[in-house]
């Protein structure tokens, strides 16, 4: 699989529902999930062989769920001043050209090495450290959720890692049980007709009723 073919893979990735989503974002209140398990929950049914590989594909699911970017609130660690970030979901795939020497596919065990260059026993060490090395650059270069961030006051770098688990929704679980009660109280939808909606659907919804009641005052 070369470069164009997994873009074509990774923009095939589906949306994921309400129902979904809400499943997810419940984990936040329990401890040790893993990204499978948030993976899982949003029933992302790919063949992701690594946590690396799930993680980018959560995030290319929120992409088509949610919105496209992402908005980070950071407070600067030179100067303390607080703002928010919008970041381009679509800027942490494929910043930089890859080596397609090394087939396409986000590795990162020796299970994985095997399947693509036989029995790791065959191979020297020098041959096994060089293939490891084009591994790991490659897994970089195709998702990396490490961004820099230039602080809108004193202009200087801020670096932070975007965590899977805080982008599967805009809104904490109070909010979507809200949504939840105003759909079903100001539309004909019934619970699962909310259930079955991808979540930018949902706020669509949301911001038409809203504009409504806003033009009765």
């Amino acid at each position: 699989m070369n470069t164009l073919e997994y873009e074509k893979f990774l923009n095939s990735i589906n949306s994921y529902s309400t129902l979904q989503e809400k499943n997810a974002v419940l984990l936040n209140f329990s401890e040790d999930n893993t990204a499978k398990d948030y993976y899982n929950k949003l029933e992302l049914s790919y063949d992701a062989s690594n946590d690396l590989e799930r993680i980018a594909l959560i995030f290319k699911s929120r992409e088509k769920s949610v919105d496209e970017n992402i908005n980070i609130t950071m407070t600067c660690v030179h100067c303390n001043f607080m703002s928010i970030y919008n970041v381009p979901i679509h800027s942490l795939f494929f910043k930089e050209p890859l080596d397609e020497s090394i087939p396409i596919k986000l590795m990162e065990n020796i299970e994985d090495i095997e399947k693509e260059f036989g029995n790791i026993n065959d191979l020297s060490i020098d041959e096994f450290n060089k293939i490891e090395t084009i591994i790991m650059q490659n897994n970089k270069k195709i998702f990396n959720p490490n961004i820099v961030i230039n602080c809108n006051k004193c202009l200087l770098e801020n670096k932070m890692i975007i965590n899977y688990k805080d982008i599967i929704s805009k809104y904490p679980i109070k909010n979507i049980y809200e949504q939840y009660l105003d759909l079903t109280q100001f539309t004909h939808m019934t619970k699962s007709d909310v259930d079955n909606l991808p979540p930018f659907e949902r706020e669509i919804f949301m911001n038409l009723i809203q504009d409504r009641e806003n033009k009765k005052e």
